[in-house]
């Protein structure tokens, strides 16, 4: 059964329940390269999933230009995988044509190759009170594939 394995900056890739990120010293972010004059910085995250899960590459970057934030993902399995990135807020999204609609006019602006879907989850009081809420949305952006790159911005 495919389950959800989370890792550094709300990235899932979608693998069986063994294969899930791990904690632990060896399981974690590597070749991590910030430019300040850029205003970028990119990881490698394959070292966050123990080797069944399959994943060759994983990078992830993030740039702020322009008054948005790039986030772009390059992924390959070694054979077909599904990538699912997740973004989570406490104010219902809303998906419209190629972007969701987020808090305060922002929009997330998606990847065409990915499939949007909204699922709403409850958290516990003590979370819950951070975000004035018990109820969350965590934006999920999915596809099948072998390789691929997905870049997505919030503006």
């Amino acid at each position: 059964t495919p389950v959800g394995c989370s890792h550094t900056f709300g990235n899932w890739v979608t693998a069986t329940e063994a294969s899930c990120k791990q904690n632990g010293e060896q399981y974690r972010t590597v070749n991590e390269v910030y430019d300040e004059k850029a205003n970028s910085l990119s990881m490698e995250l394959k070292e966050a999933y123990p080797p069944e899960a399959k994943v060759k590459s994983l990078v992830r970057s993030a740039s702020l230009k322009d008054g948005r934030i790039e986030i772009k993902d390059r992924v390959e399995f070694d054979g077909n995988g599904e990538i699912d990135i997740h973004f989570v807020t406490h104010i219902k999204p809303e998906i419209l044509d190629g972007r969701i609609a987020l808090a305060e006019g922002r929009s997330l602006i998606y990847d065409t190759k990915l499939t949007p879907e909204i699922e709403a989850f409850e958290v516990d009081k003590a979370f819950a009170g951070r975000w004035g809420s018990n109820e969350l949305y965590r934006i999920h952006l999915k596809a099948n594939t072998v390789a691929g790159e997905y870049v997505n911005y919030i503006k």
